[in-house]
Parts: structure tokens; C-alpha cells; sequence
């Protein structure tokens, strides 16, 4: 008979093997996590203020929820050319409840991203808007279905920085969450978002022509709100608001809807859609516009909505540009690209393009693009092929 310490051995081996594995897989995740993580130094001249507002449209109802008479209330992030003092202090990338909402969406997962304290933004909470010039284009931002502005700061940032007042809206039902002043917040719910699992094309754009009107209405709702504010004394906009020379521009569903905006929105003069299929939008806007696009896919879906993009492209008789970005995937265009997230970007989630180098290009494109037609400076990137 074999003693039963010979047995043992071989077992308390493997299992003595196993706990250092998965403690040194557990260090390495939690070292890598909270690694800090600098978003991208902005390549304009100007510092970065960041501010936020949360709006009511008294015309509007919300459809998204169940309750009855409440009225369209929308959170609103602000990125603006900035003046800084010796106190001024740099913003999180997010503060207060909105890390605790973010924290309780990615449950478990949480251990496998980026811990998102120890991000560095390039911007300023309530910094001053800056003097060296009398007035600020504005551009208008939504995010994709279901992400939130701060998923998008390095390209807010960036823009900000080139002289421009970027007004980013949180679709308030549609994004996960969104978290308002007061300390309410409102979650993602079926109606606000756009149909799961094997959706037909009709379906999709059934649903995308509900979605993508209401969220063009928020674009130009927080337009005329601005405006608003930009008239009245005593506040930094008064007057500093360049309501003539305005801009919208969105990625993946807000691509859609700033495409919609500025169809339907004659204060729109320009507009970007970065990689959004147009599920629901039925009139090209006749003004300069540009896609931003991931390199897709040949599935079905893909090859559908990629034509549908070039057939509204060819339907647009003013300035229009198709710009493919080789390697990238459609996520490649927030943040996210740059933080810890071993299981998506192994997944491909974020493309294969080099993540930086992807945000440091669609930077390029958006700040060539509205300093063009918003600024009236011109640029041969633009014309490159």
C-alpha cells in the first residue's frame, strides 16, 4: 500500500501551485488597474475649463419612462477654452457619485478595468473662460447608445483646446446612467434604447427614428439653452458665445443624431458622425458634413449600413468627406482605448490600430474639420485622399 503521505504530496503541490498562480495573476490585475493613465496632452494653445449644468425642456415630454408629465431633463457637460488662476484645480475624470454609479455597472467586471481615479484629465473644474478671444464657436457633442460623455474627454479636450466651447449631452434614458445635481439619477430603459439581439433592419430603424428625433431635439434644445445663457449678464458666457458659427458632432447613435440636428437645425453649420449608422434619420442635411469611420466588417449588417452611408453621402450637394481609419474598431474612438481592459482588447473590441495614435487622428480630422467651416481657416488634410 502506498502511504497516504505520498499521495498527498503530489496534490498539495498542485494545489500550492495554483494559489501562487492565481495570486500573481491577482496582483498583476490589481497593479495594472491602478496604474495611472494621462488622457492625451490637447494640441490646441488654449487650457481646458470643464463644467456642468443640468437643464429642463418645459416643451417637451419624456417618453422614455413610464411616468406621466414629466418634462425632458438633461445632463449637461462643458469644455471650453479656459484662463487659469495659481488655485485653480484640475477636474476628475469622474467626480463624486458618477464613479459610484460606474463602480455598481461594472459589478464584478470592475476587477477587470481600468480603476478610473487614478485617470488624469488635461481639464480645469470652473476654470474662467478665456479672454484671448471675444467669442467661442460651439459645438454640440452626443455620445454612442448607452456611454456617457466623460467616455469621450480626450476628443472634448481636444477640441476645447483649439478655441472651441463643446457642449456634451448625456441622453437622459439612453445612456447607462446619468447621474443630475440634485442626486437623482435616471438609468438606461428599454424605450431610450435601441432593440437587442437579432433586430431586424426594420426594426432597428423603426426604433432609431424614435430615439434619433428626440436625441436631435436635445442637441438643439441645449443650443437654444446656451444661447439663452450667452444673453443674459452676468455670468462668463454673456456675450462671449458665438451663436453664427455653430457645429455638431457625435460618435456611433450620436453620430445619427448630429447628422439629424443638422438636417433639421438651420443654426447647425456643420457636422461630424464618427462611425454612427443612420438608423433613423431620413433627411441628409445640405451642409458640410464628414463620416469618421472604424474599418468594418463584411457581415451583412455591416455591408447593408455602410451603403446606406454612401448613398446619404452621394444625396449631401455641399463639402462632404469619407474618412476610414485602417485597424480601428468602433470603440476605438473613446477613452476607453487607452485604459486597462485585458478581456475587450483581446476580444478586438478596440481594433488593432495603436490606440493612441487612433484618438491623435480623429482629433486631427474634427479640429481640421470645424476650424474650416466654423473659423474660416483652411487646411490641406482635408483635401488629402
Amino acid at each position: 500500500m502506498i502511504p497516504k503521505k505520498l499521495i498527498l504530496k503530489p496534490f498539495l503541490y498542485v494545489i500550492t501551485a495554483v494559489v501562487i498562480l492565481l495570486a500573481s495573476v491577482s496582483i498583476y490585475f490589481l497593479n495594472e488597474r491602478n496604474k495611472i493613465v494621462a488622457l492625451p496632452k490637447p494640441t490646441g494653445s488654449y487650457a481646458v475649463g470643464r463644467t456642468t449644468y443640468d437643464w429642463i425642456d418645459p416643451s417637451r415630454n419624456e417618453t422614455f419612462t413610464e411616468a406621466n408629465g414629466s418634462k425632458r431633463k438633461l445632463d449637461v457637460w462643458v469644455w471650453y477654452p479656459a484662463d487659469l488662476k495659481e488655485n485653480t484645480k484640475k477636474a476628475e475624470y469622474l467626480p463624486g457619485r458618477w464613479k459610484t454609479e460606474q463602480e455598481k455597472s461594472a459589478g464584478m467586471m470592475i476587477y477587470l478595468q481600468q480603476n478610473l481615479t487614478k485617470i488624469q484629465t488635461n481639464s480645469y473644474e470652473e476654470a474662467l473662460l478665456s479672454t484671448k478671444q471675444a467669442k467661442y464657436p460651439l459645438v454640440v457633442f452626443e455620445p454612442g447608445m448607452g456611454k456617457i460623455v466623460f467616455n469621450y474627454t480626450a476628443l472634448a479636450e481636444n477640441l476645447a483646446s483649439h478655441g472651441y466651447i463643446v457642449l456634451a449631452i448625456n441622453p437622459t434614458f439612453s445612456s447607462d446612467f446619468v447621474v443630475f445635481s440634485d442626486g437623482s439619477t435616471a438609468y438606461k430603459t428599454s424605450k431610450g434604447s435601441m432593440p437587442e439581439g437579432d433586430a431586424t433592419d426594420k426594426e432597428l430603424n423603426d426604433a432609431g427614428l424614435k430615439l434619433v428625433k428626440t436625441w436631435s431635439k436635445d442637441m438643439s434644445f441645449a443650443i437654444s439653452k446656451f444661447s439663452e445663457m450667452s444673453l443674459v449678464k452676468g455670468n462668463m458666457w454673456t456675450e462671449h458665445v458665438d451663436m453664427e458659427h455653430v457645429g455638431a458632432f457625435g460618435h456611433s447613435f450620436g453620430g445619427a443624431a448630429s447628422a439629424e440636428a443638422s438636417a433639421t437645425d438651420e443654426r447647425i453649420k456643420a457636422s461630424i458622425d464618427i462611425d454612427g449608422y443612420l438608423y433613423g434619420v431620413q433627411k441628409s442635411p445640405q451642409k458640410p458634413l464628414m463620416f469618421i469611420m472604424s474599418q468594418h466588417g463584411q457581415n451583412e449588417i455591416d455591408l447593408l449600413e455602410n451603403n446606406k452611408i454612401h448613398d446619404f453621402y452621394n444625396s449631401i450637394n455641399k463639402d462632404r468627406y469619407i474618412i476610414e481609419i485602417p485597424k480601428a474598431a468602433h470603440f476605438s474612438f473613446t477613452d476607453n482605448t487607452l485604459f486597462f481592459s485585458p478581456i475587450l482588447k483581446a476580444m478586438g473590441i478596440y481594433g488593432t490600430i495603436n490606440w493612441e495614435r487612433g484618438l491623435q487622428i480623429t482629433n486631427s480630422y474634427i479640429a481640421t474639420f470645424f476650424d474650416k467651416y466654423l473659423k474660416n481657416v483652411d487646411s490641406n488634410l482635408l483635401d488629402q485622399k
